[in-house]
C-alpha cells in the first residue's frame, strides 16, 4: 500500500493512537502497538505503522528534529511494501545534511529508481556523485537530464565543470553552446564559456565572453574579476583598471580588485606583479564547490531556497570548511523559517573564519526576531570583540539594549565610544536617544544641540529638538524654527511631517494640524504614534468618525513587544477608543461596529 493512500491507513492510526507514545521532550517515540493483531489484515497494520512513521517524520521534520527525522523515515522505509520516492528523497537529504555520502547516494538512489524522470533527485544525486568524486557516473545522469529538461540551466554549467576538471575543453565547450543556444541571455554560460576558453589559452575569446557575463550582471563583481585576469594576461592595463574601477563601486570591499588596482596604479609596467593577486582565482577548480556556490547563490536570489540549500549541503559535504557556505546555508534556512537549523550552521562558524562578524551579526538579527534578546546580545558582543571598530555593530547592540530596557548599558557604552570620537554626529545622535529613554530631556536636547554645532544641517537632530520642545508644550516658536529647518531638507519625510503637525495641534491650530497630519500618516501607514496624533487632532475639529477609523487602524497594528514606543502609543489609542465609543455610544452613524 503506497503512503498516499491515507483512508484506510488514517483509520487504522485512529484506531491505535490511544497506543501511540510520547517519549521525552524533543524524541517521539515512533512505535505503533496492536491491540488486536489477528482482527486486522497484516499488510493493512505494516502500511499503517509506515504512515505512522513518516507522518512522525515529517513532523520532527518540521520542528527541525532531525535526528528524530532520520530515524522516523528509517523505519517508513523498512515497512513500506512499494517504492516511496518522498521517504528516500527525505532520507538521502537528511544523510547528506549530515555529511554521509554513501548513505544519501543509496537513497538517492532507491528514489530515482521509483521515479526515474523526477529532476530534483537527479540533480541530488549528480551532486552527490561529484562530491565522493565519480565524475563518470555524474556525467551520464547530467546528460540525461539536459535532454529531459533541456531549459533547466544547471546540468549544462555542472556538466560543463565537470569536462573542465577533467581538462576536455572541447566538451565543456560543446555543452556551454548547446545551453547559449537555448538561453541566449545567461550570464553563467558566458563565464564558463569563458573559463573553457581561457583553458584551451584562447584568451581573446575569453575575454569577449567574460565581457559579456559582466555587461549582463555587473553587481556581481566575480564576472568581473574574471575578466580583469584574461585583460592582464593581454597586458591590457587601462581596461584592466576600469573594471577594477567598477568592481570597486558595487563592491568596495573586493579585495582582489583593490590589490589589483593599487598595484596597477603604481605604474604601467606593473600588470605581471598585479596579477599574481589574481592567482587563487586562476585556472580550472579542482571540485565542484565553485561552480554550485554561484549557484547556490543564485538560487538564494531567485528565493528558490531548497535548491539552494540542497546545493550547499553539497558543497558543504565535500568541504565541511567552506564558511561561506555555511553562511549562506544558514541564510537560507532562515529565509525558508528553518531558524533552529540556521542558528546550528551560523555557530558552527569559527572565529578565525573571515565571516565569522557576518556570521554573529545574522544570528543576533535571528534570534531578536525570536524574541532571545539576551542570546541576541550575546551574539553581537562575540563580534564586537572580533572587530570593536564596527560602527554597525555598536548601533546594533545599543538596539538590543534598548529593546531590553538597558538603558544605562546602553549610556555606558556609547559614552565610551565618544570618548575616543566625542566629535562623532552619529554616536552623539545615539547617545541623545538613549538619553531620552532615560528620561534625561536636557541632557538629551544638549546632545543635539552639540551635534548642530558641529552640522548645523543634520535633518534629525533639528526633527528631535523640535519634537521635544512640542511634546512638552514648550518654545513652540523655536520648535517651528526647527522642524522648518529639517523639512527644508528633506520634505517629504513623514516623521518631520508628524513633528510639525504635533506642533500645530499644541499650539491649537487643529485644521493645519490635520491637514499636515493626514500627510504623514500617507507616506507611513504603519506608525502608531503618527496615527494617534492624526486621530487626536481629528477629535480637535469633530471628525469623531474619522477619529475612530484612524484609531482602529493603529490598534489593527502589529507592533514588536520590545517597540516600548511603539506599544504605550498602542495602549493610549486603545483608551482613546474606548471612551470615544463610550462617549457617543447613542449614535451608531459616529460609533458604527465599536471595539474589535
Amino acid at each position: 500500500m503506497r503512503l498516499t493512500h491515507l483512508c484506510v491507513c488514517c483509520l487504522f492510526l485512529a484506531s491505535c493512537a490511544s497506543e501511540s507514545r510520547v517519549g521525552m521532550p524533543g524524541q517521539i517515540d515512533v512505535s505503533v502497538k496492536n491491540a488486536q493483531p489477528s482482527a486486522i489484515d497484516p499488510e493493512i497494520v505494516r502500511s499503517s505503522a509506515a504512515l505512522h512513521a513518516y507522518l512522525v517524520g515529517e513532523l520532527a521534520y518540521g520542528k527541525e528534529e532531525f535526528g528524530s527525522a532520520l530515524k522516523s523515515f528509517n523505519r517508513s522505509s523498512e515497512l513500506i511494501s512499494e517504492p516511496e520516492p518522498i521517504v528516500y528523497a527525505k532520507l538521502a537529504e537528511l544523510y547528506l545534511r549530515d555529511g554521509n555520502l554513501e548513505r544519501a547516494l543509496a537513497e538517492s538512489q532507491k528514489a530515482i529508481e521509483a521515479r526515474p524522470d523526477d529532476a530534483q533527485t537527479m540533480m541530488l544525486q549528480a551532486g552527490i556523485l561529484e562530491a565522493l568524486q565519480r565524475d563518470n557516473e555524474a556525467e551520464p545522469i547530467y546528460l540525461r537530464m539536459i535532454e529531459s529538461t533541456p531549459d533547466m540551466v544547471e546540468p549544462y554549467i555542472y556538466l560543463s565543470g565537470l569536462y573542465l576538471r577533467q581538462h576536455q575543453a572541447e566538451k565543456s565547450i560543446a555543452i556551454l553552446r548547446r545551453l547559449e543556444v537555448r538561453s541566449p541571455k545567461t550570464p553563467l554560460a558566458f563565464s564558463y564559456l569563458g573559463r573553457a576558453y581561457e583553458e584551451r589559452e584562447e584568451i581573446s575569446i575569453a575575454e569577449r565572453y567574460y565581457a559579456k557575463a559582466h555587461e549582463a550582471e555587473p553587481d556581481r563583481t566575480g564576472y568581473g574579476v574574471d575578466l580583469v585576469r584574461v585583460l592582464l594576461k593581454q597586458k591590457k592595463v587601462g581596461p584592466a583598471k576600469e573594471i577594477c574601477r567598477q568592481i570597486l563601486e558595487k563592491d568596495p570591499n573586493q579585495i582582489a580588485a583593490r590589490k589589483i588596482l593599487g598595484q596597477l596604479l603604481l605604474g604601467e609596467n606593473q600588470y605581471d606583479e598585479a596579477l599574481t593577486h589574481l592567482q587563487v582565482l586562476e585556472g580550472v577548480e579542482q571540485d565542484s564547490t565553485d561552480t554550485r556556490f554561484k549557484i547556490a547563490l543564485i538560487q538564494i536570489e531567485k528565493q528558490n531556497l531548497p535548491e539552494a540549500i540542497r546545493e550547499l549541503s553539497v558543497i558543504l559535504a565535500l568541504r565541511p570548511g567552506h564558511a561561506e557556505a555555511r553562511y549562506y546555508l544558514a541564510s537560507a534556512y532562515a529565509g525558508s523559517g528553518q531558524k533552529k537549523e540556521a542558528m546550528v550552521e551560523l555557530y558552527k562558524i569559527t572565529p578565525d573564519q573571515k565571516i565569522f562578524i557576518k556570521s554573529r551579526t545574522l544570528a543576533a538579527f535571528i534570534l531578536r526576531q525570536e524574541g532571545n534578546l539576551a542570546g541576541s546580545e550575546k551574539a553581537v558582543r562575540e563580534a564586537l570583540a572580533k572587530d570593536p571598530s564596527d560602527r554597525q555593530l555598536l548601533d546594533y547592540l545599543v538596539l538590543i539594549l534598548r529593546d531590553s530596557g538597558k538603558f544605562v548599558d546602553a549610556e555606558r557604552l556609547l559614552k565610551r565610544a565618544l570618548d575616543l570620537s566625542p566629535q562623532d554626529e552619529h554616536l552623539l545622535f545615539s547617545y541623545a536617544v538613549v538619553l531620552n529613554d532615560l528620561q534625561r530631556t536636557a541632557e538629551a536636547e544638549a546632545a543635539m544641540e552639540r551635534i548642530l554645532e558641529i552640522n548645523p544641517k543634520s535633518a534629525d537632530a533639528l526633527n528631535f529638538l523640535a519634537y521635544s520642545l512640542a511634546d512638552r508644550a514648550q518654545e513652540t516658536d523655536k520648535a517651528l524654527r526647527y522642524v522648518q529647518q529639517a523639512l527644508a531638507i528633506d520634505p517629504d519625510n513623514a516623521y518631520y511631517l508628524d513633528t510639525l503637525g504635533w506642533i500645530y495641534y499644541q499650539g491649537g491650530n487643529y485644521a493645519t494640524a490635520v491637514d499636515t497630519l493626514a500627510r504623514a500618516t500617507a507616506a507611513v501607514s504603519d506608525d502608531v504614534v503618527l496615527l494617534e496624533h492624526y486621530g487626536d487632532a481629528l477629535v480637535k475639529i469633530g471628525e469623531i468618525k474619522k477619529a475612530l477609523e484612524v484609531y482602529r487602524r493603529a490598534l489593527a497594528k502589529e507592533v514588536r513587544k520590545n517597540d516600548h514606543e511603539q506599544a504605550e502609543a498602542r495602549t493610549s489609542v486603545g483608551r482613546k477608543l474606548e471612551k470615544l465609543l463610550q462617549q457617543y455610544s447613542d449614535d451608531s452613524s459616529i460609533v458604527g461596529k465599536g471595539v474589535e
